[in-house]
């Protein structure tokens, strides 16, 4: 994969928020996956991405949307991953106990989002395909999925981060 800028894709792609599940002819981004994990799912025709959040687990709403959009997905040739938040155990997925969900919501289950994310995902005929991708290096990461592109491109840009964030995890402590 070439090496790419924000810029380039800005206006040729969709931005998926937190909490939100999107699709694109050609190309998905997301950005600062703290507790959050990231499921895209490139097929022929698009690139859909669900930025989910532990909120979503909860909302009975957004998780029947979210099955009736992935459970739409044409299987032939798809390609599905998962990207797990930096503030996630790089084994289990778990929180880790000293990201700031754990350390600001003292009694939180760090099993639970992950649990019901997983859970959620195995009701898919196609969930024995799912690829497990590294969490970026940082959460002022973008992932960028490009559906011509096999694997998704990493793309710190500190300056759009700061622009496009509301809620900055790392000043919550």
């Amino acid at each position: 994969m070439p090496t790419i800028s924000l810029d380039q894709i800005r206006h040729k792609a969709t931005f998926c928020g937190t909490s939100e599940l999107v699709f694109h002819k050609h190309a998905v981004w997301t950005g600062g996956p703290s507790t959050c994990i990231v499921f895209v799912a490139r097929t022929r025709g698009s690139v859909a991405c669900w930025h989910f959040s532990s909120a979503d687990a909860f909302d009975d709403d957004k998780m029947e949307y979210a099955r009736k959009q992935l459970a739409g997905l044409q299987p032939r040739g798809a390609a599905y991953f998962v990207i797990p938040g930096v503030d996630r155990d790089p084994h289990t997925w778990d929180l880790k106990p000293d990201c700031r969900s754990m350390l600001l919501r003292p009694g939180n289950d760090p099993t639970i989002s992950r649990k019901a994310f997983f859970k959620f995902l195995q009701q898919f005929a196609w969930y024995d395909k799912v690829q497990f991708l590294p969490a970026p290096a940082h959460y002022k990461e973008f992932i960028v999925f490009q559906r011509e592109y096999e694997r998704p491109a990493y793309v710190r840009d500190d300056a759009t981060f700061d622009a496009m964030c509301v809620s900055d995890a790392e000043h919550m402590t």
